[in-house]
């Protein structure tokens, strides 16, 4: 009398559960589903980082130039720099995340289909049967028929348990809270970073002319008799210059701090959903794998 094997008995009842599954639960447009939603909130955080890097770039470009007796240019936007790095290395994460999601998106294509199921289902049978039928080669060919299967169920139940793994975690209180106001925080740092790049283009636009050069003593005594003229209202306008960008610069440290923050819980939140849970996942699948094509001939 033949007996099940413990890969047959687990090959068997992943089979079974997978087709209950497809026709009741639908798992693949469910996981599909999932990782959609995590590769939508991975692309809309790298726009929101790539909105903010462009506006701080610009910000940073921005400099004032004037000449009072000496040249000099303020180049505000500088103290922005540490923020700005650190913008770049979160855009970096966003795209790594969207990337691993995007090729799961497109493994699950390949594995969600029902004529794959069936086909796994028929392989099966095949592999049961060559294993009975008797002689060594057949049966040979019926145990790599198996273990094929158990590589391919461990990638298919990877594909469908890591999105739903991750969009569980990501809908716990504590890091939906977090991403939540973290998300909303940086796209208010975008558009106030936005306004204020607009509101440093006017004043630059505004601001007092710098003092012409001259040739000769005639010309030179006529710019110097202007240039004592225009003292007292050049004077008023770098200083309200001066403030303004000093207010600018203020409010810019404020929004970095902010933002320093904000990416540091977006970067957590994106590592354990999109590196974390998957490493796990695949180690535990292969390890899983390993375990069961060792010991799953035995009876």
């Amino acid at each position: 009398m033949h007996l099940i094997t413990t890969r047959e008995a687990v090959i068997g009842l992943l089979l079974l559960t997978l087709a209950i599954s497809f026709y009741t639960w639908d798992y693949p447009e469910r996981a599909l589903h999932y990782i959609d939603q995590t590769s939508e909130r991975t692309l809309e955080a790298f726009a929101v980082a790539r909105g903010i890097n462009a506006v701080i770039s610009v910000i940073q470009n921005a400099e004032i130039g004037f000449t009072f007796g000496v040249s000099a240019t303020l180049s505000p936007g500088e103290i922005l720099d540490p923020v700005n790095d650190l913008i770049e290395r979160f855009s970096l994460v966003m795209l790594v995340a969207a990337t691993v999601f995007w090729t799961l998106r497109l493994v699950g294509g390949l594995l969600f289909g029902e004529g794959l199921l069936w086909s796994m289902i028929a392989l099966y049978a095949l592999g049961y049967g060559l294993r009975r039928a008797g002689g060594a080669w057949l049966t040979g060919l019926g145990d790599a028929l198996h273990k094929g299967l158990v590589v391919f169920l461990a990638l298919l139940l990877y594909t469908i348990i890591t999105p739903l793994l991750v969009q569980l975690i990501h809908d716990t209180q504590l890091v939906q809270k977090e991403y939540q106001a973290s998300s909303s925080q940086l796209t208010q740092a975008r558009d106030r970073l936005a306004e204020m790049n607009l509101e440093m283009e006017s004043v630059v636009e505004g601001s007092p002319p710098a003092s012409s050069s001259c040739d000769g003593v005639t010309e030179c005594m006529e710019a110097f008799a202007d240039t004592i003229g225009r003292l007292s209202e050049e004077m008023i306008g770098y200083s309200t210059i001066s403030r303004k960008f000093d207010s600018y610069i203020e409010e810019a440290t404020r929004i970095a701090d902010r933002v320093s923050h904000q990416v540091v819980i977006q970067i957590a939140v994106f590592v354990l959903e999109t590196l974390l849970i998957p490493l796990a996942m695949l180690w535990l699948m292969t390890r899983l794998v390993a375990h069961h094509l060792r010991f799953g001939s035995k009876p």
